[in-house]
């Protein structure tokens, strides 16, 4: 399929560049939970100094590792062609939520 272009020029970004920028944000927020709970676990456990900062990063590096990887493969697997039938709202949804409670004529 040909790449679409956007009104000022830009385009889709590629598959790779769709996994790339997956991993990196999995990777981020894998860090970030792994930061709270590696402290957590290894101050509970009674680390101290080296150890702790080692038990930490260790902890950050193997979630940052694993979400980034299963973030790569969500936005990898997802092309743009198949958000309409992914889509949560219908194709003509124009913002204006249907409620039960109206009066016909």
């Amino acid at each position: 399929m040909p790449v679409t272009v956007g009104p000022y020029g830009q385009s889709q970004p590629s598959c790779f560049d769709r996994v790339k920028m997956g991993f990196m944000m999995g990777f981020a927020v894998g860090m970030a939970a792994g930061a709270l709970f590696g402290t957590f676990s290894c101050l509970r456990i009674g680390m101290r100094g080296r150890e702790l900062m080692g038990g930490v990063g260790k902890t950050m590096m193997q979630s940052g590792g694993t979400f980034g990887t299963f973030m790569a493969i969500v936005l990898g697997s997802e092309s743009p062609e198949d958000k309409s039938s992914s889509s949560a709202f219908p194709s003509d949804f124009h913002g204006t939520p249907q409620t039960g409670n109206h009066i016909e004529n």
